[in-house]
Order: structure tokens, then sequence, then C-alpha cells
């Protein structure tokens, strides 16, 4: 009797050591991080800053069409782990950006995009 009591004690104890050690590990997880990005127009200039979150690298983006008709569309630069860049683009004398836009994604979202597209390919077939 008192034997059954020990061991039920024991596995009780080593379950929530367990359960414990595992929340513990979860808890100290880095999450994913996102490169966010921001475009502001300033005179005749189009300034972008991107901000990568993630442990790994990423991409950023923009889109611009200016007054006097340039034209870019989806300008792409690479940006490092856990860093913020600045990209500036003038549009000329006398213009100024009419429409813009700006995106980022990491490494780790891309993989996890094309995985998951090759995936809803694969089952809709």
């Amino acid at each position: 009797m008192i034997r059954n009591i020990v061991t039920a004690a024991a596995l009780t104890t080593a379950v929530l050591g367990g359960i414990a050690t595992v929340g513990s590990v979860a808890a100290q997880a880095t999450p994913i991080g996102t490169v966010n990005c921001v475009s502001v127009p300033t005179g005749s200039k189009l300034v972008t800053t991107c901000t990568n979150t993630d442990l790994g690298p990423g991409t950023m983006n923009y889109s611009l069409l200016c007054t006097n008709l340039v034209f870019e569309w989806y300008h792409t630069e690479r940006i490092g782990p856990t860093s913020t860049q600045t990209m500036i683009r003038d549009c000329g004398p006398g213009a100024h950006p009419i429409l813009w836009g700006s995106s980022g994604v990491t490494d780790y979202q891309q993989l996890q995009n094309y995985q998951n597209q090759q995936n809803m390919d694969r089952y809709s077939r």
C-alpha cells in the first residue's frame, strides 16, 4: 500500500516536472519576427523605412508613381536580421510622389508562403 502511494507520488512529481519544463521552454522560445515598412513622401522624395524584427534576413520593397510619371513597380532590397533600413527615391525636380506602397517579408515567412502554395497546388489536383 505504502509502495503504491510512493510510486504514485513519484509519477505525479515527474509528470508535473515535465509539464513545467515544457512550459518554460515554450515561454522562452523566440516568436517569429516580421518586416514592417512605412513610406512617407518628403518633398520630391519617397522615404521608405523598414524594420526587421526576425532573427533571419528578409526582403523589403516599395512601389512609386510620381507626378512626372516616373513609375517604379516593386523595387526590392534585402534587409538584415534585427535591423532597420531606409530606401530613398527621388521623383526629380518639380515632381513629387502621388501613389506609393511598401511592404516586407522575412525569409522564413517567404518559405512558409511557398510551402503553403505548394501544398495547395498538390491537394487541388
